[in-house]
């Protein structure tokens, strides 16, 4: 007969956890067990039968398992938790004892073994929880009883000492389940032997977010990518407070960014107060596997579960001074959490300039790498035509202010903060009100990225809708819409992706406040990329953006920006319904004739 052998302690655990035996049952103060054992003899008086003259049978402890001077066995190592306060608890204890008797010959007649045993206190009680096989004596079959709830605990004060928790003399009463595992030896509410415990507990872990930057001193004023790493962030901290990752962690913001003073979301700074000029998104492993399933986007940094990370960062002089510029982490997805609110100074190496021609200072600046080749790119794209409709129309009495942008629907970036042929980042806002301020919402810092034939559009929002008067939605670095660029068209030193059909993402309605559900089409968006000094062309000569600049006009029929409902046929059905009234009164009046 060949019996199977379970996984150890740490496997246990994972079984508790799969059962709801571990979960529920530790409190926020319950602590982690890093060792311990159960004594128990399960019942003296079938140990004595055993090993008595009838049954001349055998015990056998093994897989961790040992036997007490006193007949009965400890179960060691232990894992799992306990909380001594709350008198709760969820522990697995590894080893077997088998038991055999009865043997003519042929094999025991009478055989049983007990593994695996794990206990559960609620505060009122507990459970005992044991994987059984034992051989019927009316059949003589063998019989298999996986996660059985052998027996049931009586409720126990647990003694706490500096780093361990004990139980002594736990009642354990045999249950209707326990009942046949035990081949029936005794009845359910049989009395077994009492059972006591000691677990050590481990220590709780001490997170102290700090960060270290490879450089932070004579950094390249052209632009140059240092290294961040992050160690003491707890990956279970930071519950975020809206999609896509509303109450799971979400980590923190890595950032190299511009700041004002305060700058910390704890002090009440709003997203203003800085500047983001490169950023990376730090996630613990689960909620990086939401956001970004495949691991291939590079936007995205791993929180591992010791709390370290490493991450890049792209930094340029952007008139910094070491109180402004510098590397940041703060909490994510909308969370607040001083603790991981950290700043590290950077200065740049200065360089010697030469006179320049005077510039028109109406004329944008475009600040980009000269490394790339890229030396000028627009972007053009209306958002969507019916919500910039809706605004300005007779319900909303809305407008937009345009901040380092150009256009008035399609709207114009062309202040370019970095670039490649695959990437490209533009500085500049588009705040849109209504409603008198009831409706609110702000679109900045466009990027664009290009990647294996497919496209996205990433932008920082901040919004308020109607729905939740008061609350605003910011959403820094979000994936906004999905594009589809097709072959650009490459003429002259530009590349240009015209007209690309562009779809809201789950992330982009949840900044949207509200107006559209993903996978709505909005404006299509082009693109276009200078290369090597090359003069970009006119606004909107494209063919992208949802058409030439206009001013929107606010027609009767104007269609809704929130529901898509048409005005006029709103009012159609209420004359019919009005109609209908009337009908209603003369037949009424008719009858009463």
């Amino acid at each position: 007969m060949t019996m199977r052998s379970r996984p150890i302690a740490g496997a246990l655990v994972t079984a508790l956890g799969a059962l709801g035996i571990l979960a529920g049952t530790a409190q926020a103060e319950a602590a982690s067990v890093s060792g311990g054992h159960l004594d128990w003899g399960l019942k003296q008086s079938f140990r004595n039968y055993i090993s008595g003259p009838i049954a001349h049978g055998t015990i056998t402890a093994s897989d961790g398992a040992t036997k007490n001077a006193d007949g009965t066995f400890r179960f060691s190592p232990a894992a799992g938790d306990v909380d001594a306060d709350g008198d709760t608890a969820g522990l697995a204890f590894t080893g077997k004892v088998e038991f055999t008797g009865h043997d003519s010959g042929s094999g025991p007649l009478l055989y049983l073994t007990i593994e695996d045993v794990r206990v559960t206190f609620t505060g009122s009680g507990g459970t005992l929880v044991a994987d059984v096989v034992s051989k019927s004596l009316a059949s003589g079959e063998l019989a298999t009883y996986d996660d059985v709830e052998f027996a049931t605990l009586a409720a126990t004060d647990l003694a706490a000492g500096s780093d361990t928790v004990t139980a002594t003399g736990v009642a354990a009463t045999l249950t209707e389940a326990g009942a046949p595992a035990f081949a029936d030896f005794y009845a359910p509410g049989t009395a077994l032997d009492p059972l006591s415990f000691s677990v050590t507990t481990a220590p709780s872990p001490v997170w102290t977010p700090a960060v270290s930057v490879s450089r932070t001193t004579g950094l390249d004023p052209d632009g140059e990518t240092i290294t961040v790493t992050g160690s003491g962030f707890d990956p279970a901290a930071n519950a975020g407070t809206r999609p896509p990752l509303a109450g799971q962690p979400t980590g923190v913001y890595l950032v190299f960014a511009k700041v004002a003073d305060p700058w910390r979301p704890s002090e009440g700074a709003p997203s203003s107060a800085r500047t983001v000029l490169d950023q990376k998104w730090v996630l613990p492993s689960a909620s990086m596997a939401i956001l970004d399933p495949s691991g291939t986007n590079p936007d995205y940094v791993e929180l591992r579960p010791d709390g370290t990370f490493t991450g890049t960062l792209d930094v340029t002089d952007e008139d910094c001074t070491p109180e402004t510029c510098g590397v940041l982490t703060y909490a994510a997805g909308g969370a607040v959490n001083a603790a991981h609110e950290l700043f590290t100074a950077l200065t740049f190496a200065t360089t010697p300039t030469e006179p320049t021609e005077p510039t028109d200072p109406s004329e944008p600046s475009t600040p980009v790498d000269p490394g790339t080749g890229v030396t000028g790119a627009r972007l053009e794209w209306g958002l969507k035509e019916s919500f910039r409709n809706y605004i300005s129309g007779p319900i909303a009495h809305g407008s937009w202010t345009l901040q380092g942008v150009t256009g008035n629907g399609p709207f114009v970036w062309e202040d370019l903060t970095t670039g490649t042929e695959e990437h490209v980042d533009f500085a500049g806002s588009v705040h849109f009100t209504g409603h008198d301020g009831l409706l609110d919402l702000t679109i900045s810092q466009p990027r664009v990225r290009f990647a294996n034939g497919a496209a996205e559009l990433l932008l920082d929002v901040r919004s308020k809708g109607l729905e939740n008067p008061g609350e605003y939605v910011e959403l820094d670095d979000a994936v906004f819409a999905t594009l589809t660029p097709g072959t650009p068209t490459v003429q002259n030193g530009l590349i240009t992706y015209p007209a690309m059909p562009a779809v809201l993402t789950e992330q982009g309605a949840s900044g949207f406040a509200g107006f559209y559900p993903a996978g709505t089409e909005l404006d299509p968006v082009t693109v276009t990329i200078a290369l090597d000094g090359a003069t970009l062309p006119p606004a909107g000569s494209g063919g992208g953006g949802g058409g030439p600049v206009h001013t929107p006009t606010t027609p009767v029929a104007q269609n809704l920006a929130d529901t898509g409902v048409n005005v006029s046929m709103l009012v159609a059905i209420s004359l019919t319904m009005v109609l209908t009234g009337a009908t209603l009164v003369l037949l009424r009046r008719r009858v009463r004739t």
